[in-house]
Parts: C-alpha cells; sequence; structure tokens
C-alpha cells in the first residue's frame, strides 16, 4: 500500500474508533497501527503534541522502539521522545 493511500486507511480507521470504539471499548487500531499513524503524521510535518494524544495507549512507546530497532528509522526514534516528553508534562495517562 502506497504511503498516501495507508495515510488515508488509517486516518479512517481512527474516526471509527473515535466515532464507535470509545463507547464499544473495542480499539479499531493496533498498537502497530498507531505508531505507523504517528509515523505518517509526522512525515507530513503535522503536529504530534495534537497528534500522540489521539492515538496514545499505554505500551505504544515500546513499539515504536521496537519499530526503530527493526528499522533504523530516526523517526521512530524521536515519536518515542515525543511520547515521553508529553507523559512528563501530564498530557498522557
Amino acid at each position: 500500500m502506497e504511503l498516501p493511500a495507508r495515510a488515508a486507511y488509517l486516518e479512517k480507521r481512527l474516526e471509527v474508533e473515535q466515532a464507535v470504539g470509545q463507547t464499544s471499548g473495542l480499539p479499531y487500531l493496533s498498537p502497530v497501527d498507531r505508531a505507523h499513524w504517528l509515523y505518517l503524521t509526522y512525515q507530513r510535518h503535522r503536529s504530534l503534541r495534537e497528534a500522540v494524544p489521539q492515538v496514545y495507549q499505554r505500551g505504544l512507546e515500546e513499539v515504536c522502539i521496537a519499530l526503530h530497532r527493526i528499522t533504523r528509522d530516526p523517526t521512530y526514534e524521536r515519536l518515542v521522545q515525543e511520547i515521553e516528553r508529553l507523559k512528563g508534562q501530564g498530557m498522557l495517562l
């Protein structure tokens, strides 16, 4: 799947999760999907400060660390830094 198509797919899934998942308790995005969505958000030069709280789940930083180790892509390391920063500010539970 091309990056624009993948981004559109993940954005649609996030919309569904926010509309339905909150009431049903069923997650629509896997932790890997969430990490990929943040990756694509960062690549599009969008604000991680706004994006991370939208998709954060406990353990997301561990998924990003694993993806960084696998891909050696520094973007995942940047995502971990942003998650940790926001946790330190009390913006993430």
